[in-house]
């Protein structure tokens, strides 16, 4: 059982053993009036609010924290769009420096043998794919 589990329950075992002590009447007093009532019931309906207060706050705590998740992973698929982007890119540019090396190693070729002439020799041969 988790800690937290066993401490709430010892903790209610506490406040109901000292309600059940505390079981004269007492005056309640409020905006609109006063009203006697046990004081069982006081110890138990204040106990019983603290723990919804509580729980109430944990619970607003775990909204914030799905939105933050919420967040993070709006980001980790923005950013893995944005890799996956740089990766084509990156690809492309990869494919552009290819095809500029092989058109320098085809013009320093051509500088070796100037006498070639006709259509191969304006584009840079023939095997060039760029």
């Amino acid at each position: 059982m988790p800690f937290g589990v066993v401490l709430g329950f010892v903790v209610g075992l506490v406040v109901v053993f000292l309600a059940v002590l505390n079981a004269e009447t007492v005056s309640f007093n409020y905006y609109f009036g006063q009203v006697e009532v046990p004081l069982v019931f006081l110890l138990l309906a204040a106990a019983l609010l603290s723990a919804l207060s509580v729980g109430l706050f944990f619970f607003i705590r775990q909204i914030g924290v799905g939105f933050t998740l919420w967040d993070y992973r709006n980001k980790v698929h923005r950013l893995s769009r944005e890799i996956e982007g740089l990766k084509r890119e990156r690809a492309s540019l990869s494919d552009d420096l290819s095809c500029l090396r092989q058109e320098w190693e085809n013009a320093s070729g051509e500088k070796k043998t100037p006498d070639k002439s006709g259509p191969d020799a304006i584009s840079g041969g023939g095997d060039n794919n760029c």
